[in-house]
């Protein structure tokens, strides 16, 4: 999922992406397996079909609840930076989000990627057009300062 750092104007706006993906991993989980094919869950190490390498996280059956968690833990962890000067006047910062869920859909933050990855060429279309359409959702925001109702950040301060 997508986090935006965005200060226009001397105020901070934080924002966070209403989809994401799903990613899997193309053997299955077990405690008791540690080889990094079912550990790990990157397109690039996927040796099955790409095309069952990831979902939409808005496709969940469980969306709501786990954004929802998602967003609140974000909100918390935005607080600090919300006052920070970390960020130049009108200038934005786009941050990538691993999260995991547990069995009780508690979502875990794994990562924070600083320079999430762009579109690439052996992605798929799920990849491919959900990025897209993200990319226009910040540009809307950081270029032209406008939010569209089809525009999936979130502003949550």
């Amino acid at each position: 999922i997508y986090l935006l750092y965005h200060k226009f104007n001397n105020k901070m706006n934080i924002y966070l992406y209403k989809d994401g993906l799903n990613r899997f991993s193309y053997l299955h989980y077990t405690n008791d397996e540690l080889s990094y094919q079912c550990q790990l869950t990157n397109t690039s190490l996927y040796q099955g079909n790409i095309d069952n390498s990831c979902l939409l996280f808005s496709s969940d059956p469980n969306y709501i609840l786990l954004y929802n968690q998602i967003k609140s833990n974000i909100i918390k962890l935005s607080q600090t930076f919300l006052n920070s000067n970390k960020l130049s006047n009108n200038t934005f910062h786009l941050f990538g989000l691993d999260f995991v869920p547990d069995q009780n859909f508690q979502t875990w933050l794994i990562e924070i990627n600083d320079n999430p990855m762009g579109i690439l060429q052996y992605q798929n279309n799920i990849i491919t057009n959900m990025k897209r359409k993200m990319i226009v959702d910040l540009f809307n925001i950081t270029i032209f300062n406008k939010i569209n109702e089809n525009n999936l950040f979130d502003k949550i301060n």
